[in-house]
């Protein structure tokens, strides 16, 4: 952070726009991530039974949160060949596509998310652990 405040304190606004953009990316990954979860696994449902309150203190039921790292670490590779900001132009971005980072971050996120995810399910199924999810 030292270093992002010795050129903020420069030409702060630029600075700051450079930083949101990191965190525009990153919210449309975290956004595909939590409406995949909350769409396909949890029925769309805030109720007790797709989000039981009771299970929340132990670890044993929770998932294990390994599909969101996956989906987030794709996601962001993914995206940077369509990023388009004033520090690093990706190739299909350079192509004249503008900056769609943002929106194949959501997408892919969310693909990969719904895989893995799937995956983690049926292989919880198989070892027979129990998840409440």
């Amino acid at each position: 952070l030292i270093p992002v405040a010795i050129l903020g304190a420069k030409k702060f606004y630029a600075t700051f726009v450079d930083i949101l953009n990191i965190v525009g990316y990153w919210s449309s990954i975290f956004s595909a991530i939590i409406l995949t979860e909350h769409m396909l696994f949890r029925r769309a449902s805030f109720s007790d039974d797709q989000y039981p309150i009771s299970t929340w203190a132990s670890y044993a039921l929770l998932p294990s949160g390994i599909p969101a790292v996956v989906a987030f670490v794709c996601a962001c590779g993914a995206l940077v060949p369509f990023m388009s900001q004033a520090w690093y132009v990706g190739p299909v971005a350079r192509q004249g596509s503008g900056d769609v980072g943002v929106f194949v971050g959501f997408v892919v996120g969310a693909i990969i998310y719904a895989l893995a995810r799937s995956f983690e399910k049926i292989l919880y199924r198989k070892m027979g652990k129990v998840s409440s999810y």
